[in-house]
C-alpha cells in the first residue's frame, strides 16, 4: 500500500458535493489573502486557487478552493460546511466592502478526474489529484454523493475529508497538507502557531492508511507496543478484501511505518503517507 496503483483514477462526479459562497466586493481576494495559509495576492480572473482556513490555535476550518469569475470569488467548501465557513468570514469582516452569499442551490460543479483540461473548465489541484472543475448556473437539487470507488481512493491516496480528517482536532502539517500552505506571505489566524510547528520541530502526529483484514471503524483510538495511546482511526471503509483506512497518530518519524493496535486488539501495520518530498516547508505549491 505504498501507492495508489491498480485503484485508478476516480469517475468524473458531477453535482459534487461542494458547498458554495460567493464574496463579491473589491476587498475580496485581499482579505482572503489575509485570512487564508495561501498565497492569493496575485489570483486573476479565471484561476482558481486553494487556501486553508484555520483558528487561532491553528487547526481546521475548512479547505476551501477559491475560483475568481471576474465580478466576484465563489469558494467551493466541504459539503455541509459551507455555513460555517460563512459565519467564519463574516467574523472577519470589519470595515471591508464585502458581501457573503450562499449558492450552493444554484451552483452546480462538476469535478473531471480523468480529464484535467476538460474544455469549460479550470485546472485545479484535488489535494494530490490534477482535476477540471466546471462550475454552472444551475439550480442545484441534492449534491451526488461519492460512491465507493471515490471513497476507496480518497483512502489510498490518502486525501482528508471534513469531518473525519478536516476537522478542528488536527493542524494541516499533521495531515501532510504542507503544499496549502504559504510560509512567507505573512501572517493569518493561527499562523504563529504553524511557523512555531515548522520552525522548531514540534510537529506531534502524522497521518497514516492502512489495511486491515478484520473490521475496523472510524474513531478507534489506537494504542503502541506500550500500550499506550497513540491516536486514532479517522477513516474506515471495506472495500472486497477488507478494511482500509487512514488515521492520525503520534509519530516520531512521519516516513516509517508504525505498529498498532486497536482498541479492540486488531494489529495494524501503518503505512506513511509523508514522503521527502512532500513533507516540510519546501513542499512545492501546485498553484494554476
Amino acid at each position: 500500500m505504498n501507492d495508489t496503483a491498480g485503484y485508478g483514477l476516480p469517475d468524473d462526479i458531477g453535482n459534487f458535493p461542494f458547498d458554495v459562497i460567493e464574496m463579491t466586493g473589491a476587498e475580496s481576494a485581499d482579505l482572503l489573502h489575509r485570512i487564508g495559509t495561501s498565497d492569493l495576492s496575485g489570483l486573476a480572473p479565471g484561476e482558481i486557487w486553494r487556501t486553508l482556513l484555520l483558528t487561532e490555535k491553528g487547526r481546521i476550518v475548512d479547505a476551501v478552493w477559491v475560483l475568481h469569475t471576474g465580478r466576484s470569488l465563489l469558494l467551493l467548501t466541504s459539503g455541509g460546511r459551507g455555513e460555517e465557513v460563512m459565519r467564519w468570514l463574516d467574523r472577519s469582516i470589519i470595515m471591508e466592502d464585502i458581501t457573503l452569499a450562499d449558492r450552493t442551490s444554484s451552483r452546480t460543479v462538476d469535478v473531471s478526474f480523468r480529464d484535467p483540461q476538460r474544455p469549460g473548465g479550470v485546472t485545479a489541484m484535488y489535494f494530490t489529484q490534477p482535476a477540471s472543475f466546471i462550475v454552472r448556473e444551475q439550480r442545484r437539487e441534492r449534491p451526488a454523493e461519492c460512491g465507493p470507488r471515490f471513497r476507496e481512493w480518497r483512502i489510498h491516496a490518502g486525501i482528508p475529508q471534513a469531518g473525519h480528517e478536516l476537522t478542528d482536532d488536527y493542524n494541516p502539517l499533521e495531515l501532510n497538507l504542507w503544499d496549502w500552505i504559504s510560509f512567507t506571505k505573512g501572517c493569518y489566524p493561527g499562523q504563529e502557531v504553524i511557523a512555531r510547528l515548522e520552525t522548531y520541530n514540534k510537529v506531534q502526529r502524522a497521518i497514516y492508511r492502512f489495511r486491515s483484514g478484520g473490521p475496523v471503524r472510524a474513531g478507534e483510538s489506537l494504542r503502541d507496543d506500550t500500550g499506550r495511546e497513540a491516536g486514532r482511526i479517522t477513516s474506515a471503509i471495506e472495500d472486497g478484501e477488507g478494511f482500509i483506512g487512514l488515521a492520525v497518530v503520534r509519530s516520531k518519524d512521519p516516513f516509517q511505518p508504525l505498529e498498532t493496535v486497536t482498541g479492540s486488539g486488531t494489529k495494524l501495520t501503518l503505512e506513511p503517507l509523508a514522503t521527502r518530498e512532500t513533507y516540510g516547508r519546501t513542499a512545492p505549491q501546485h498553484r494554476q
